[in-house]
């Protein structure tokens, strides 16, 4: 199964999926964009440790700037392609960007109480 991205919250030291939790693949492309945000963090889940990746919600302003920069970056790269093998190649980067966006916007959106917002890698 590929690494997905998705949004999870912090309780104690534990980390809660949502049940409606959208998710994005984190291509070789992703990666390379966005993998150095994300730093290794170590939760329990009963009572065995396991050691996620995450971006905490204070980190997602400057992740949200790297994508939005790689995006820039893969529109003038669209503008200037030629063939339709570099163009899907592009296209397909271009969804990721906006799929992980929708990810972060959502949690970005969701109420949480007494806990941590973060972006995390399962």
């Amino acid at each position: 199964m590929a690494t997905q991205v998705l949004y999870a919250k912090e309780v104690g030291k534990e980390l809660k999926f949502g049940d409606l939790n959208d998710t994005v693949n984190l291509t070789e492309f992703l990666d390379k964009e966005i993998g150095d945000f994300f730093k290794e963090k170590k939760y329990y889940e009963d009572d065995e440790e396991i050691s996620y990746r995450i971006v905490s919600y204070a980190g997602i302003n400057k992740l949200v700037e790297s994508i939005s920069s790689a995006e820039s970056k893969l529109l003038d790269e669209l503008k200037e392609a030629r063939g339709n093998e570099k163009k899907g190649e592009l296209i397909s980067r271009l969804k990721d960007l906006t799929l992980l966006e929708k990810v972060i916007f959502k949690a970005l959106l969701q109420k949480s109480e007494n806990c941590a917002k973060v972006i995390a890698l399962l």
